[in-house]
């Protein structure tokens, strides 16, 4: 009896030092960091046919002024559009150094920090995620990603999107031609190249001496399209690097032998 007396009576005076150590522990901690900090959709104003995507971010500071941080920011697709591309940007009250990046391009303009993928990590499936980073160093010591806004593009969206951009060319090939059913089906190789001195977010070919009750898309591949009345648009909805070329290709029937496709591409920057 006087045993078990003598441990119960000591769990309290254990307890009474081993919690001011752990209490300490954490504060001569020479960083901090929070988990899970902000989360923010896209904004309400984006077309519905754009990826809906979600940011979220860790943060870890070091030093105690000026304050070196790092963020570790995850995208996430929560829609059912595809993104081709995305841009973040996130408004800070006060100007920062050392700016740097990972898994992205970052600028700042002004007080804005802007952020673009890079060219191989801006697809993000509907399910998917990608991710990147950032350091600078600022002498505040409160900022965070929570209002940071990310922007999904996608090959869709409305034609008013698409503006004609010097550098931006396009070329059709014929290739060879047959009959098959009473029609005359022929081949076209297509290649999309960008000298803009930027990247484009998206492209869009416009066949505009087209007749979809004349002209039939039999089959195109490395790229969709949406034959409407008077005009055939072709597009992959992919980005396209400064210097790069994108190629892709189709069979169309027609009545005879004697048309030529008149065309031109069309981009977003």
């Amino acid at each position: 009896m006087t045993h078990r007396r003598y441990m119960t009576s000591l769990r309290p005076f254990i307890w009474f030092l081993v919690v001011p150590f752990l209490v300490m522990s954490v504060g001569y901690a020479l960083f901090s960091q929070d988990l899970g900090i902000g989360s923010t959709a896209r904004t309400a104003a984006q077309n519905a046919s754009a990826p809906n995507l979600v940011i979220s971010a860790t943060r870890t500071i070091y030093g105690t002024g000026p304050f070196q941080y790092q963020f570790n920011v995850t995208i996430n697709n929560v829609g059912t559009v595809a993104a081709t591309g995305w841009e973040v940007k996130l408004t800070i009250p006060t100007t920062i150094t050392g700016l740097s990046c990972w898994n992205a391009s970052c600028q700042l303009s002004s007080l804005t920090l802007i952020f673009e993928n890079a060219s191989y990590n801006g697809a993000i499936p509907p399910g998917g995620s990608t991710s990147f980073g950032v350091q600078f160093t600022s002498t505040n010591g409160t900022l965070t990603f929570n209002d940071a806004v990310v922007v999904g593009e996608s090959g869709a969206g409305s034609d008013t999107q698409y503006q004609v951009i010097p550098g931006l060319t396009a070329t059709m090939v014929p290739g060879k031609g047959w009959v098959s059913g009473g029609k005359y089906i022929r081949q076209y190789s297509i290649a999309v190249k960008n000298n803009t001195g930027k990247r484009v977010k998206s492209w869009r070919v416009y066949v505009t001496n087209w007749n979809n009750a004349t002209y039939t898309v039999e089959s195109i591949w490395n790229a969709t399209y949406i034959s409407e009345p008077a005009v055939l648009k072709m597009t992959n909805g992919s980005q396209l690097e400064n210097n790069a070329t994108f190629s892709f290709g189709g069979q169309i029937s027609m009545p005879s032998s004697s048309w030529t496709p008149i065309f031109e591409v069309r981009g977003k920057v």
